[in-house]
């Protein structure tokens, strides 16, 4: 008896040892994921004025203390870099163009390149059960649908205007964003923070990309445009 409790606790120690080494190795194998910034990033301008804040390009996997070096514009007529840190830059549109903005970060290249164009909208259609919302991005690539009921179920139907090509529709609800297929019926809700239905657009000639959304909600507030960067 002795001889077999002896050998189950040399057993369990084994495997104590085992596991603890299995850790340590899988640590130091690890790696740490690497920073990254979206390759080209579209901005809209509209014919009213736009936010002061300018539009932020997030840095992926970014780390804490580190910031933007050597940093490069190619077109400061057109972008304007207002600030930079660890969370990524924040830049300024001045005219429609095209900028490439490089940089260091952590020891790694990275460059983004901004394209700036002016707002039109790409949509022939935007229908949402026998409601026509298609003027309602005339002015801009977001419009707020508010004091709408609770819950409502209708079908969306979107066409693309000539030139252009609808790409994909995500409608999103409480954090949790859905790929949806064009005419299906949806469920919109207005409760909490409301729902939205986006849709990505890609202009065939200069291939822009646009997302257009709706938002929907029940909040006490008047509909209308949003202007925000992006």
């Amino acid at each position: 008896m002795k001889k077999n409790a002896f050998i189950r606790k040399t057993v369990v120690l084994f495997l104590t040892i085992i596991s603890v080494l299995g850790l340590q190795l899988i640590s130091v194998n690890a790696k740490s994921p690497i920073p990254s910034i979206d390759k080209k990033v579209y901005i809209a301008i509209y014919s009213v004025p736009q936010s002061a804040f300018g539009k932020t390009i997030y840095i992926k996997n970014s780390i804490e203390g580190k910031e933007p070096t050597g940093l490069k514009n190619s077109n400061p007529d057109v972008i304007e870099v207002l600030n930079k840190g660890s969370y990524g830059l924040t830049v300024n549109v001045k005219k429609a163009g095209t900028s490439t903005i490089s940089f260091k970060y952590a020891g790694k290249k990275l460059s983004t390149t901004i394209v700036a164009y002016n707002w039109k909208n790409p949509c022939k259609s935007f229908k949402v059960g026998n409601k026509n919302l298609t003027s309602k991005f005339n002015k801009s690539r977001i419009y707020n649908w508010n004091k709408q009921k609770k819950q409502w179920k209708a079908k969306i139907s979107l066409k693309a205007n000539k030139g252009w090509k609808l790409k994909k529709i995500q409608y999103l609800y409480d954090g949790v964003k859905t790929t949806v297929k064009n005419n299906s019926v949806v469920t919109f809700r207005g409760d909490c923070t409301g729902s939205s239905l986006s849709a990505l657009f890609v202009q065939d000639k200069t291939g822009i990309q646009t997302w257009v959304e709706l938002g929907y909600s029940q909040m006490d507030y008047p509909s209308q445009n949003v202007y925000i960067r992006g």
